[in-house]
């Protein structure tokens, strides 16, 4: 019996140590997964195991660094990476925080729109008329804007073949002023002083003052440089030191035919200098007495067609269509019977009308 016994005894110790070499060692990895293997030997970087169904398996090699914790067989537990199972733990709790907070939230939320259902009440007829008129008063508003920004200048894009498309502005008004008019023709009065004699001869020298008037025509080439055509009328007078009373002893007249370029140095400010030919003429009143108070004959010289050069440096006004020019100038014409020619100097104020746009400066 006694035998029997410890037959029995044996038996279940040989069992359980069956069973305890069977039961596999199970790692945990830290991409959450774990593997049933045999471990053979932990080093300092590496765990090697081998698997269980395959006999004679090879022996595997398992970074340490991968590794959360082993359970062996027998019940051991051995930890690699404390803070990862931390972790772990941490994020559980934080989701099921978030769970609570989410679910806690969806019912605030339907009690306070059951609240504010029950606060809420119907508008009354007048509440409702105001703020139809209130809506309305916006939406006036709001249309008003709209027209405005629709008049300002947007950009409009242009589709072309290419694949980028062309910005393209609006046309901009030029603004006034701001351009060189393509051709002026003018109206200019002139009041001159002379500075020599006509003639040097004693009968018909010191002229005094004289007055005229020219037509001009100017083409611009460019924005810094035109051409100008102008012909004109200009007469000067003497009276006698004898008889004052005597209106005009002698007259001179020049009709002048110049052809000039003018040059801007900016918007106003030119410098034109001319060249051309002037018709000349004298007029001489001869008296029968040495008073001059009687009879008088007037003996008057034929045109005569002399060089003539001139010089002013003016400046130039546009104002709309209108072209407001005032100039000193100098001008010289040649005269027979004289060493140096006829030479003056005067002012000239004129109007003229601009016709045609160049481009801007």
């Amino acid at each position: 019996m006694k035998r029997f016994f410890h037959l029995i005894i044996f038996l279940l110790l040989s069992i359980s140590a069956l069973a305890q070499e069977i039961r596999p060692d199970t790692i945990y990895q830290k991409d959450l997964t774990k593997i049933e293997v045999k471990v053979v030997e932990v080093t300092d970087s590496l765990v090697l195991y081998q698997v269980l169904e395959e006999i004679n398996a090879p022996v595997n090699r398992l970074n340490r660094d991968l590794i959360i914790k082993i359970v062996y067989g027998n019940g051991v537990v051995e930890v690699f990476s404390s803070s990862e199972v931390e972790k772990l733990k941490v994020d559980k709790i934080t989701q099921e925080n978030k769970d609570s907070v989410v679910l806690k939230q969806k019912e605030i939320t339907s009690e306070n729109k059951k609240v504010v259902s029950n606060k809420i009440k119907k508008p009354t007829r007048s509440k409702r008329q105001s703020i139809v008129k209130a809506n309305q008063k916006v939406g006036e508003q709001l249309s008003k804007q709209v027209e405005k920004e629709e008049k300002k200048p947007q950009l409009i894009i242009a589709k072309t073949d290419s694949v980028q498309p062309l910005l393209v502005k609006h046309k901009v008004k030029e603004k006034k002023n701001k351009y060189r008019p393509r051709a002026i023709l003018s109206l200019a009065a002139e009041k001159s002083k002379m500075l020599t004699g006509a003639l040097e001869e004693e009968t018909i020298s010191n002229y005094d003052e004289g007055y005229g008037g020219l037509l001009q025509f100017q083409y611009n080439v460019s924005n810094r440089m035109g051409l100008k055509l102008s012909s004109g009328y200009m007469q000067w007078s003497r009276k006698d030191s004898v008889n004052p009373t005597q209106s005009t002893v002698s007259t001179f007249r020049t009709m002048p035919l110049m052809l000039g370029i003018k040059h801007y140095y900016n918007r106003v400010v030119y410098l034109t200098l001319e060249g051309g030919v002037a018709a000349q003429k004298t007029s001489i009143k001869t008296f029968e007495n040495e008073l001059k108070n009687k009879n008088w004959q007037l003996h008057t010289s034929d045109y005569t067609f002399q060089p003539s050069a001139a010089l002013s440096l003016g400046a130039e006004v546009k104002i709309t269509k209108l072209v407001l020019d005032v100039s000193p100038y100098f001008q010289w014409l040649y005269t027979e019977g004289t060493e140096y020619g006829t030479y003056y100097a005067g002012l000239r104020v004129g109007i003229g009308l601009a016709m045609g746009k160049r481009k801007d400066w």
